[in-house]
């Protein structure tokens, strides 16, 4: 994400797909409690009512939350890094190469840059040697700065320690495969990224989904992506280089939209949703890079299938081994009753919902019928309680389904089987 810009925090807008989220950072996965607490402390008695309130709040307050959250690591850093980095973080940047140099100083360029000014937030805006990682101007602020620098350095190693210590106990307490991590289908045409390997994007253009049903004027996203063309040109290293990332520590990744492996709406800069255009991508190549990468890794891959997709996409992504997405609401007869276990793919893993649905709860509850309705986002002469009257019978289709498989069940408990969670 961008650490100087803690407004956007959606993880499905990032900067980049090659690094990690700093506000996920555990100090404690470097530090000692008694450090932690230490530097909380110093930070002022403000800072630590600060804490209390954001705690004690309904509602993650994600300005304040991260300004408070970088204040900490910026205080650990100082006092306790900057001098003398430790081993373990001068061998994750010297791991880390060029890309993490590049995302570091892309780091302490956009913090300079967006206190001065709305137009220092998109670096397309910028000075224009600012704009070419390359330029001699750009080397000598990352001398000058390099202090900044070294600090978004040791945010990526704080994090990917972090992670790697998560996915380590996780498999150690018995999750056998692990944590499965996400892969957003673009990034942010300002973001670190696009401004390291600018022709590798879309630059021109964005994401986003055609008219439909659910949204009669189009989507468009805020996203760029790859360029088929830039693919190509580099044997296809940044699809390479964002699947290894994805993959880091094992166990699986979840590619979101998993059909842009085949095709995306483009919507010209400055256009309508509507006047955009499918356009296709390399979908074998990258296919059998996704097989590859997962293999390399010994990790499972999942596609977010969900939507309009192909017979012979499904058929594809299953030769490769990227399964699909069997979502409860969703797995029902043409008669509109939910289907029972045996009925579903078995190559796809099976969910109850995904954040782009209601909760359980709240689908029982009907939550989200009233926020639509409170949103406006029902479709025009639709009447909220035809929507709770077909709610009250998929309650009922629900619940019959359940009661059906119980016996079965309980019969193999009885049996002594271990029964499935």
């Amino acid at each position: 994400m961008f650490a100087a810009r803690p407004g956007q925090y959606s993880p499905y807008s990032p900067s980049s797909r090659l690094f990690l989220n700093g506000l996920l950072a555990d100090p404690h996965a470097v530090f000692d409690t008694a450090t932690v607490q230490a530097a909380v402390v110093k930070e002022g008695t403000a800072y630590v009512d600060t804490l209390r309130q954001l705690e004690d709040a309904p509602l993650i307050d994600w300005v304040r939350a991260s300004t408070c959250r970088y204040q900490l690591l910026r205080r650990l850093y100082d006092e306790r890094i900057a001098a003398s980095p430790p081993k373990a973080m001068r061998d994750f940047r010297k791991a880390g190469g060029r890309a993490l140099e590049q995302h570091a100083l892309f780091e302490a360029l956009h913090a300079y840059f967006s206190t001065r000014g709305e137009r220092g937030s998109d670096w397309r805006r910028w000075p224009v040697a600012m704009r070419q990682p390359d330029s001699p101007e750009v080397a000598r602020f990352a001398q000058e700065f390099a202090h900044d620098v070294t600090f978004h350095v040791f945010v990526q190693w704080l994090a990917a320690t972090s992670l790697a210590r998560v996915c380590a106990g996780a498999q150690t307490a018995g999750m056998r495969i692990g944590l499965i991590k996400d892969m957003a289908v673009g990034v942010d045409p300002t973001g670190s990224e696009c401004w390291a390997r600018q022709s590798g994007f879309l630059l021109g253009a964005s994401i986003g989904a055609p008219p439909d049903a659910l949204s009669p004027l189009g989507q468009d996203w805020g996203l760029t992506t790859f360029s088929p063309a830039g693919l190509r040109a580099t044997g296809y290293r940044a699809f390479i280089d964002t699947l290894r990332a994805g993959f880091a520590h094992g166990g699986g990744l979840r590619i979101d939209h998993v059909m842009a492996l085949e095709r995306l709406w483009i919507i010209p800069q400055g256009g309508a949703s509507a006047e955009g255009s499918y356009l296709s991508f390399p979908v074998r190549d990258l296919m059998r890079l996704v097989a590859l990468e997962a293999m390399r890794a010994d990790a499972m891959v999942i596609g977010e299938d969900l939507g309009t997709v192909t017979t012979a996409f499904r058929k594809a992504a299953g030769a490769h081994g990227i399964m699909g997405m069997n979502v409860l609401f969703f797995e029902r007869t043409p008669q509109g009753m939910f289907k029972p276990p045996a009925a579903w793919s078995p190559h796809a893993t099976a969910m109850t919902t995904t954040h782009d649905l209601p909760t359980v709860a709240g689908w029982w509850q009907g939550t989200d019928i009233a926020w639509r309705e409170k949103l406006h986002q029902l479709p025009a002469g639709l009447d909220p309680n035809t929507l709770h009257d077909e709610r009250e019978n998929d309650r009922t289709a629900l619940w019959s389904a359940l009661m059906q498989d119980r016996p079965a069940t309980a019969a193999r408990g009885r049996s002594g089987e271990k029964a499935a969670a």
